[in-house]
């Protein structure tokens, strides 16, 4: 049995990569998992462990550059089929806030992992002309997934991700609609909703400021990890930490959503800070000043 992560980078996420591999280290060390980071031009520092594979995309004359990489990962990924492999797609702008090795089992045991947002979709012809998929009209997806990670056993739905590449790449396809919106079209139209086991996204990802709104933002509890309000474990956090301005922009639209309610405002503010910390503890590997207390096995004092 084979354990794979499979992560997709531009140059100029060299920072997020590290913060990513630095948290994946602290949480995880040398577990066996296989990483797979795809790039279309070097990795811009060196990778921390054998076991992470650095694969180099051609770029294709017709797709931009981080493009590239992105949709070339699904076919990559879905080439990890031997019976029992089971492989994790990740961004390279996130980072770990826990263990999550209680999500192989749940691929391994035969079932679709994703982010979602608790969303649903009634598709009616205009999503057949927007996404150049037939038979959608009138289907219901009541589960639809919105994050990643991506989780999956290749030689199970390998299919998936594989029909993701070359819509993509097929020059005959629409190019409306989002990676996540063509994911949710097929898995409805192939009926493999029943196949899907869903995080909550505040548990993985900042995008649309779940981690910062209320109930499911983020806050510190006990040993000082990271939890939603409403008492989900954090895994990961997703977002450009590292990009100037994206942290102080992130309260723009918490304003808005939060009008004139003082404590909302407050709370917003509190979990970006939250968030922060993580993001830098991450990235300049400094857990022993966050967690002094929680000795690894395999962390030496150099570490």
């Amino acid at each position: 049995m084979a354990r794979h992560i499979v992560v997709s980078a531009s140059p100029n996420y060299g920072v997020a990569l590290k913060a990513l591999l630095n948290s994946w280290w602290y949480w995880h060390g040398p577990n066996g998992v296989q990483w797979h980071i795809m790039t279309y031009k070097d990795v811009p520092f060196d990778l921390p462990d054998p076991r992470m594979k650095h694969v180099e995309v051609s770029l294709p004359t017709d797709i931009s550059a981080p493009m590239a990489c992105k949709i070339h990962r699904f076919k990559y990924a879905s080439h990890l089929n031997a019976y029992d492999d089971a492989v994790v797609i990740l961004d390279a702008d996130m980072f770990f806030c826990a263990n999550i090795d209680w999500w192989w089992p749940i691929i391994e045991g035969g079932y679709l992992l994703y982010g979602s947002n608790g969303s649903n979709i009634q598709y009616t012809p205009a999503h057949e002309e927007k996404y150049g998929i037939p038979n959608l009209a009138g289907l219901f997806n009541w589960k639809t997934v919105t994050s990643v990670p991506a989780g999956g056993m290749p030689a199970v739905f390998g299919k998936l991700w594989r029909q993701i590449y070359d819509h993509r790449t097929d020059a005959s396809k629409p190019k409306q609609g989002a990676d996540f919106e063509l994911v949710n079209a097929y898995l409805t139209g192939w009926e493999w909703l029943d196949a899907v086991v869903t995080l909550s996204q505040a548990q993985v990802t900042n995008i649309h400021h779940y981690q910062q709104k209320p109930n499911t933002r983020v806050m510190r509890k006990g040993d000082s990890r990271l939890y939603t309000e409403d008492g989900l474990e954090v895994c990961m956090s997703h977002g450009r930490w590292y990009s100037p301005g994206y942290v102080e922009n992130l309260m723009k639209p918490m304003m808005r959503y939060c009008g004139e309610n003082k404590k909302c405002v407050q709370g917003a503010v509190m979990a970006r800070q939250y968030l922060l910390e993580e993001f830098e503890c991450a990235r300049d590997y400094k857990y022993k000043e966050r967690y002094p207390w929680r000795l690894l096995g395999w962390e030496s004092d150099s570490t």
